[in-house]
């Protein structure tokens, strides 16, 4: 059994089967050219994780979770957040609940391929059946964003693209390999109801910004557009291996974080 596993910062593909543990590239390392993140830019990485917990809160809280709703009733202890929570909520409510519908069929879904060196984490995957009589399904990619910009000042990026590109690439890649083995089912984030085996008709993206005040904007992706996005994601990806010093300080890094990570599960 084949399963990405992140260690601090560090992704791994583990192979049960032979007990190898490979080390992937971050999507998010590639498109920063592994640079370190700026300290100005710690506490908008430390809200946006914060409003990702709580996204899923809100999410538990809504499939009938108990948990879900204990912790929801902490929410006017954060009152810096609400804005955030009560924007997605709605959005939320609009994806399962508009006409048609989509299934939600993965939270925090880990994207991975052994085919690919890079590994991501997409925020949401949803699905809708095209027809009655099909198991065609179109599929969503989507990234929630935190702003404290004026909703209508926010847009399209070329780092979103290429960010939805890459992940457009892992789901396709994991999904055919998934077929070829007789496995194309998903989970559908926790909540319990059974999928029909996808087959991909359409694979298209959206970021989602939310906002303080409650707002929030939908940016589309299409398939060209993540198309041109992981094309600009593989230039950036050429670069980063064709750096020796690079090259040799990720792989001291990872052999260290395997280290320790072969260490951590003898332990257990």
């Amino acid at each position: 059994m084949i399963s990405l596993e992140k260690v601090g910062e560090q992704y791994f593909l583990v192979d049960t089967e032979t007990g190898t543990a490979t080390p992937k590239l971050r999507v998010s390392e590639v498109i920063s050219g592994g640079r370190a993140i700026p300290d100005s830019m710690a506490k908008h990485l430390i809200r946006g994780t914060r409003v990702h917990r709580w996204t899923e809160i809100i999410e538990d809280a809504m499939d009938g979770s108990v948990t879900g709703w204990a912790y929801l009733a902490e929410l006017p202890s954060h009152p810096e957040l609400y804005g955030y929570v009560l924007a997605w909520s709605r959005k939320s409510q609009e994806l399962l609940c508009g006409e048609p519908g989509y299934d939600l069929i993965g939270k925090e879904m880990r994207l991975f391929s052994p085919t690919l060196d890079f590994a991501g984490t997409a925020d949401r995957v949803y699905c809708k059946r095209l027809g009655l009589e099909t198991d065609a399904m179109e599929v969503l990619l989507l990234d929630i964003k935190t702003t404290t910009q004026p909703i209508t000042k926010v847009g399209r990026s070329k780092r979103h693209a290429m960010q939805l590109g890459a992940y457009g690439a892992l789901f396709t890649a994991r999904q055919r390999e998934q077929i070829e083995c007789g496995r194309a089912r998903w989970s559908n984030g926790g909540v319990g109801k059974k999928l029909p085996p996808i087959v991909t008709a359409s694979l298209t993206a959206q970021v989602v910004y939310i906002a303080p005040t409650g707002e929030d904007k939908t940016v589309n992706y299409t398939a060209a557009d993540m198309a041109a996005g992981y094309k600009d994601f593989q230039k950036l990806l050429e670069e980063r291996r064709g750096d020796p010093q690079k090259e040799e300080n990720d792989g001291v890094a990872a052999a260290e974080q395997h280290r320790d990570f072969v260490g951590d599960a003898l332990q257990t």
